[in-house]
């Protein structure tokens, strides 16, 4: 059973390696949808996940991300940002700082990292504009966690009571959907 919300947020952003108008600053309405796996709780078999627990996740879009200035850690705009913030505004401008160039995919990446930690999060789709969508799902994320040399461990959940990894942040849900991919022949 899957669970579906959707957020949005509006946020600015280049892609400094586009030679095209995205190499400029400029904002998007950001829609988000969420799939989340759901599972009914043995103490309450009725229901999986409360409805209501989802603000949680409405208020992290709404902190980090709404209103926000998307830019990588080495885009040569960010020296100069800091710099006019600290000369010239009281308070300074809400920025999402991300290790890599700020694409969709990359928005992709942080909000599924920054999520999978708490939440049995399966696919999260971004609408950047009216007709482009980019669907990411936990497969992508384990790519992705290759790629950028995150290798996943074998995370410690001895302890039944335990959701979270200490090391990693990992889901016990999360861990062992990767670890039933690795054992299971012809995954």
């Amino acid at each position: 059973m899957l669970i579906k919300k959707t957020f949005k947020f509006y946020a600015s952003h280049r892609n400094r390696n586009m030679e095209d108008k995205c190499f400029s600053i400029h904002g998007h309405r950001y829609g988000i949808t969420l799939y989340f796996q759901a599972v009914r709780d043995s103490g309450n078999p009725d229901i999986s996940i409360p409805f209501s627990d989802f603000e949680r996740v409405g208020r992290y879009f709404n902190e980090k991300w709404d209103h926000a200035h998307i830019i990588d850690k080495d885009d040569p705009l960010l020296p100069l940002f800091q710099q006019v913030e600290e000369t010239n505004f009281p308070i300074p401008m809400k920025r999402v700082v991300l290790d890599e160039i700020p694409s969709v995919e990359n928005i992709c990446f942080t909000i599924f990292d920054d999520l999978a930690a708490d939440w049995p999060l399966i696919t999260l789709e971004i609408q950047e504009t009216d007709s482009s969508t980019v669907c990411y799902s936990a497969h992508d994320y384990e790519e992705d966690l290759v790629r950028i040399n995150r290798v996943p461990h074998e995370c410690d959940f001895s302890d039944p009571l335990k959701v979270k990894c200490d090391e990693c942040g990992k889901t016990r849900f999360l861990y062992r959907s990767e670890l039933r991919k690795r054992t299971t022949p012809g995954t």
